[in-house]
């Protein structure tokens, strides 16, 4: 077998725009990442959404919405799902979307705020965990993995509730092992904590980014020899819904432009493709009816990705479910 390959990172300039919104009277524009013309692609500008009341008492860490001081108290948990015929993705409150293979889309499923009764088929680890999870640091429902992979988990001290050693915590179903939030944290260890806030919620008044921000109310991304895929927004739900995926609603999307490595995962043994999440980079992010050019950035495993307006400002999310699109190079974005 050959020796794994990184892939090139087709890099935008910190700042640079992604998007094309209300152009020639609602057509989506077509947009390459890495293509400078696209800065001047977006023909109108929208005021930037503001947040509705903010909620007064507890609100759970990860989508900012009100909930109970217990609810709010407990951690989080991640579960790798197929997206197509994965359960419970419709409860989780952050999804991060990778591409294992151009026609493989995997997904990291965190729940935490609302309970999910059948999750699954379970998958296991992949090499981008120790990467994405440390910030959040969850309880992990997994198959196993890598033995290299299952050691940086170790390392960054993520507990891992294993089919394997916390086999109570699962049943078998048509496609694989099933598992739920209740089952997962029944088996949690003592001293499992509530993940941190990863994503600036707005507060009453405030606005989603203090620069250039478009109208949006689809969005299209084509990766390299994959089908589209398309997002819609519902202004009644104030929420984006995913084609393909029945019950998704997220009320902010985020299309984060990465690299990607080939590695060698086992059982069966195979090459895929893996999401490089450190460092930094182009992003285009959807709150509300809104999207705006940004930069993202995490310096370490143990940090939280950060997203920026092209004036350095945080960007300030819609209180609510997110969804990470980890694109690869070469993707392109409509945005209409």
């Amino acid at each position: 077998m050959s020796r794994a390959k990184s892939l090139r990172l087709l890099a935008l300039p910190l700042g640079a725009a992604l998007l094309a919104a209300g152009c020639g009277g609602g057509q989506a524009a077509n947009l390459q990442p890495g293509d400078a013309a696209a800065t001047s692609a977006a023909a109108t500008t929208a005021p930037a959404a503001t947040a509705p009341a903010a909620a007064s008492g507890p609100v759970a860490p990860l989508t900012g919405l009100p909930t109970s001081a217990a609810v709010a108290a407990r951690p989080a948990i991640a579960v790798r799902v197929p997206l197509t015929g994965g359960v419970g993705l419709n409860d989780a409150d952050i999804v991060y979307q990778e591409y294992e293979q151009a026609t493989l889309l995997k997904v990291l499923a965190i729940f935490q705020s609302k309970d999910a009764a059948e999750i699954g088929p379970v998958g296991g680890v992949r090499p981008a965990d120790p990467s994405l999870l440390p910030s959040l640091h969850p309880l992990y429902a997994n198959t196993g993995g890598a033995s290299g992979t299952e050691g940086l988990l170790e390392k960054a001290a993520i507990p891992q509730v294993t089919s394997s050693s916390a086999g109570s915590a699962y049943r078998s179903g048509t496609g694989g092992l099933m598992t739920s939030t209740t089952g997962v944290l029944a088996a949690a260890p003592r001293g499992a904590k509530a993940p941190p806030a990863v994503l600036p919620m707005a507060g009453t008044g405030e606005a989603f980014t203090t620069s250039h921000a478009g109208k949006a109310r689809t969005v299209t991304i084509t990766p390299p020899g994959a089908p589209a895929e398309t997002w819609t927004y519902s202004a009644a739900g104030r929420s984006w819904l995913r084609s393909g995926t029945p019950g998704v609603a997220v009320a902010n999307l985020i299309l984060q432009n990465v690299p990607y490595k080939e590695v060698l995962l086992r059982d069966p043994d195979r090459f895929a493709q893996s999401a490089r999440v450190l460092g930094r980079g182009a992003c285009t992010a959807v709150s509300g009816g809104t999207a705006t050019p940004c930069s993202w950035y995490k310096r370490s495993a143990a940090a939280v990705t950060g997203y920026v307006d092209a004036a350095g400002v945080p960007l300030r999310f819609a209180p609510g479910p997110t969804w990470v699109v980890l694109l690869p190079p070469g993707s392109k974005l409509a945005v209409g």
